[in-house]
């Protein structure tokens, strides 16, 4: 076994304490995340900025709920993403950006969804690791039309040209905005009052010269019937290149992989071990026999027999060491990162038809294509070859023969044998979204009464299709396997012999590239599914000041939603009756339609007074009914108390909802292959799955707290914005699918509801896995936020000092992440290697991010710093590090633990010419500055949290006129 040190690329721990103290010290929001403040929300945002950065948020008024007033300090954390913190940081994707922030989890990006068909290439929000379903996206306030087989919404489809900012809702916020806002809510804004025209271009590329980037964006906007009316107008086209599979990175190519090592193991060697140079024990490239005398013969690509290596610790999958260096089957002909290519559209309109009444339309199209590599065709010693098989090389016939001449009572009449089909070629998979949207409203005032109103009708259309080409059909190829001799003398296959007229053509799979195009032909389809989403969405809302108390007015919001989703999807016919071992389309058919109504009230208690600067008290309250589940209430209660102008305290207490959408109630089932680690047998083995929808699921329900401070103390440091606030979160009745390891390891620690769900042969090996979606007892989450803020004008400091430095640090410490089962519960806080021990994602303790930027004039330059601390890699797993090791113990691992990394990123713009209309500007990016390699973990390595590009460059011009 290897014994290099799995921290070897690790960054130690005087390194990032060093620069935690320096970022920890100062922080600023002109290019991080601006926090709600303690008198306005605007004004605490500019408090940290210089006069001219200021000027950038004088009209922006940040709520986190249906309330809008300038000057409403919402009980609610509220972060607010700017669009200049994209351009500093040479950013051309909102999902991409939003994953900087540590309160987000990049669980679905273009380096995770390499493997996830319906979801290739997209970027989901996903606040407190809950999951994507659980955080809300709206655009301009309004819901997006889903565009994932999840039923999210797939950043991609956002021009980020056009994004004025993003206000980021950190909690539950249902009763404001409905169902599934449970984590938070995304909502993003466009610049509508954009005049004149931008233009964005950039070229990325790593350092090995992949993954390469190309980005054009263009936006207009113009004043019409003397400024009566405005337009505007984007579009974005990006091409993102893939990076190839392990062997395209040094640090992967080392063969990083976790095995279970055998019942007869040495007494020192654990159950289970993360471990490089892990190799296939029970397939190669050119097949190999796996039992019987025959064992351990491999095939050369021109059919030879010869012996084959045994490494260390030799299962049904793995081993350390021996044949096969370079022809890992599990982490070749997979990208380490998809291509992604997307063409986005958006235009807004508004008209004043008089000085009460507004109208507006607005519209936008996306279209996002994602493709990837799904891998050889892999039968670990499951194929059975019989010994009259005509493919078998002579030489092996003949030992055949001889060896049963000398055993008659033990003949060879077959034997098991192992394959990976490189010589075949991967599955390929492409996912094609297109979306279109569609909104018409109109606006107003009632009179000089100081009561607005809004209503809208939205319409939006997405057409989904996915095709896996080259996907091998589970019995064809079986059938093509099985060979024989037939009536004329020629290999045909077994099942023809009594079925003349099934197609079948026979396989040879002893060496390499003698497959006929017939029998891949008959082995393989193309895997075809198409879906076809309608969301239709009416509504209304209104507020005002109905009267005032002594501390000032009062401020309510009331309006009504109807929401109809639709969607149609079909597949191909043997994607319907499960035929192929992974990749099958999903048939389904199904509407839900929601009617819902809110009241929501702010009421100010106190201003003023020698023991409170400010108290207000903020509730809502929201009945939905939806045709499938039925109603709902929702309610949301908060308090803000400003004891004197630089201490604001926050609150909030709610009760928010999830209903089941439309894939988890109507998907039909689908059918994979995933490998599975059963501790009950001590063995590793690759088994078919079954996952699908449930009719029968009712709505998740999820009570929420949160308490925070936020300190501006501009007496004691000026221009310093801190705030920290508490969250917890506890879902009943959480919908979920888990993942097929997880099923297997629930049933095995004694929790029988699954067991029926894991099916077994006589030898307790297990056949088959299913994961439907069910309501999944509870989910509890548990954590802090913390941000700090700070911007120096330097000629505060001495008058011959020129520019401005501007400082900002963002942590999540997340205490417990936790599912709640019958047998008892499961923490994944702390945990970064996401085994699939749990049906919601890892998620380290701490993440922390920090950036420092410097302008001069002309000039400005950004260093940021993102740093994940060591964490454990499996709770369910027990290493060296752990209370009641015993290498003894079926769950047993070497090491338990995985190393910290930390993550530079440069990145600078120059104006090459400015003035108040127009700019011209070259910028430029390094990402990974330090090529800094994931730490120590199966395969691709957990690229949910670690990079595994590498050192990436991008440069681009930025111009307006």
């Amino acid at each position: 076994m290897s014994q290099r040190d799995p921290d070897r690329t690790g960054t130690h721990g005087r390194v990032w304490l060093g620069w935690m103290a320096m970022t920890v010290a100062i922080a600023s929001p002109a290019v991080g995340w601006a926090q709600s403040g303690p008198k306005t929300d605007t004004a605490s945002a500019q408090s940290a900025l210089s006069p001219n950065e200021g000027d950038l948020l004088t009209e922006i008024v940040v709520t986190g709920s249906r309330i809008a007033r300038t000057g409403f300090t919402t009980p609610t954390p509220v972060s607010i993403l700017q669009a200049e913190r994209l351009e500093q940081l040479g950013v051309t994707n909102v999902g991409e950006a939003l994953n900087m922030n540590p309160a987000f989890r990049a669980g679905t990006t273009p380096v995770t969804s390499g493997l996830t068909f319906g979801t290739i290439g997209s970027r989901l929000a996903d606040l407190r690791s809950l999951g994507a379903t659980r955080t809300l996206v709206l655009l301009n306030g309004r819901r997006i039309v889903a565009s994932t087989s999840q039923a999210t919404v797939d950043l991609n489809l956002i021009p980020s040209i056009i994004m004025s900012r993003t206000e980021v809702v950190t909690g539950g916020a249902s009763a404001a905005y409905g169902s599934d806002a449970v984590a938070g809510v995304v909502n993003i804004l466009m610049d509508n009052k954009l005049t004149g025209l931008k233009v964005n271009t950039n070229y990325g590329v790593s350092t090995y010269g992949d993954a390469i980037d190309n980005t054009l964006a263009l936006a207009w906007g113009t004043s019409f019937a003397g400024d009566r009316g405005h337009f505007v107008l984007a579009s974005e086209y990006e091409l993102n290149g893939p990076v190839g599979d392990c062997y395209s990175r040094p640090w992967c190519s080392e063969e990083r992989q976790a095995l279970t090592t055998p019942k007869t193991r040495p007494a020192n060697v654990p159950g289970n071990l993360l471990a490089y140079d892990v190799h296939t024990s029970t397939q190669t490239p050119g097949g190999i026999i796996t039992s019987g005398p025959f064992a351990g013969t491999q095939f050369a690509p021109d059919g030879t027999p010869y012996p084959f290596t045994y490494g260390q610790y030799a299962g049904n999958l793995f081993m350390i060491g021996g044949s096969g260096h370079g022809e890992n089957a599990y982490i070749s002909d997979v990208y380490i990162q998809v291509p992604v290519e997307r063409a986005t559209a958006y235009s807004h309109a508004t008209f004043d038809f008089s000085d009460s009444v507004t109208g507006y339309v607005e519209a936008n199209y996306a279209e996002v294509v994602g493709r990837a590599l799904g891998g050889d065709r892999r039968d670990a010693g499951s194929l059975t070859i019989s010994t009259s098989n005509p493919f078998i090389p002579v030489t092996l016939q003949n030992a055949i023969t001889s060896y049963n001449a000398a055993n008659p009572t033990t003949k060879v009449t077959s034997f098991k044998f192992g394959r990976q089909s490189v010589d075949m070629g991967p599955s390929y998979a492409e996912d094609r979204t297109q979306t279109y949207r569609m909104v018409g409203g109109l606006s107003g005032k009632f009179g000089a009464t100081g009561w607005t109103w809004d209503a809208y009708y939205q319409f939006g259309h997405s057409n989904f299709t996915e095709t896996v080409t080259n996907n091998p059909i589970e019995k064809n190829w079986i059938n093509a396997v099985d060979a024989v001799l037939g009536p004329n003398g020629l290999p045909t296959c077994r099942s023809t012999l009594t079925n003349p007229t099934n197609g079948c053509s026979p396989l040879n799979v002893f060496g390499q590239g003698k497959f006929s195009d017939a029998a891949v032909q008959y082995a393989t389809s193309t895997a075809l599914s198409t879906r076809s989403l309608d969301s239709r969405v009416a509504a209304v809302n209104i507020q005002g000041e109905p009267f005032s108390t002594w501390a000032g007015p009062a401020a309510v919001a009331f309006g009504a939603e109807y929401r109809s989703d639709k969607v149609v999807g079909t597949a191909d016919a043997f994607s319907q009756a499960l035929a192929y071992g992974r990749g099958n389309g999903s048939a389904l058919n199904g509407e839900i339609k929601v009617s819902e109504s809110y009241l929501e009230a702010e009421l100010p208690l106190a201003k003023n007074q020698p023991f409170a600067r400010l108290i207000e008290v903020n509730g809502a309250a929201r009945r939905t009914n939806y045709s499938t589940s039925g109603d709902v209430t929702t309610w949301k209660a908060g308090l803000v108390w400003e004891p004197n102008e630089w201490v604001r305290l926050r609150g909030t207490k709610s009760r928010d909802i999830r209903a089941p959408n439309l894939f988890e109630n109507f998907s039909t089932v689908l059918a994979n292959n995933s490998t599975i680690n059963d501790t009950a047998t001590n063995s590793q083995s690759v088994v078919p799955t079954l996952s699908g929808g449930n009719p029968g699921l009712t709505p998740e329900k999820a009570d929420t707290l949160t308490a925070g401070i936020v300190l501006t103390p501009q007496a004691f440091i000026n221009r310093l914005n801190v705030s920290v606030d508490y969250y917890r979160i506890e879902v009943a009745d959480a919908i979920g699918s888990l993942a097929p390891q997880a099923v297997v390891t629930q049933c095995n620690l004694g929790n029988t509801v699954f067991c029926p769900l894991v099916q077994r042969d006589a030898t307790k090996q297990i056949t088959l896995v299913s994961s439907p979606y069910l309501n999944l007892n509870t989910l509890q989450t548990e954590g802090v936020d913390v941000v700090m803020q700070y911007g120096l004008p330097l000629a505060s400091v001495h008058e011959s000092l020129a520019g401005s430095l501007n400082f900002n640090f963002n942590a999540t410490y997340v205490a417990h992440l936790t599912t709640v089962q019958k047998t008892g519960s499961l923490d994944i806080a702390g945990v970064t290697g996401c085994s699939v021990t749990s049906f919601f994602s890892c998620v380290p303790h701490w993440t922390y991010d920090g950036t420092a930027n410097y302008e001069l004039d002309r000039f400005s330059i950004t260093a940021r710093g993102h740093y994940i601390p060591r964490s454990v890699y499996d709770p369910t797993f027990v290493g060296p590090e752990d209370p009641g090791y015993d290498p003894t113990l079926a769950n047993s691992i070497n090491t338990n633990r995985v190393s910290g990394r930390l993550y530079m990123y440069l990145s600078g713009q120059y104006d090459i010419f400015k003035d108040k209309q127009k700019l011209v500007q070259v910028y430029g990016a390094i990402n990974n500055l330090m090529n800094t390699n994931p730490p120590l973990m199966p395969g691709r390595a957990n690229n949910t949290f670690y990079d595994p590009v590498g050192r990436y460059i991008k440069l681009g011009v930025r111009a307006k006129f």
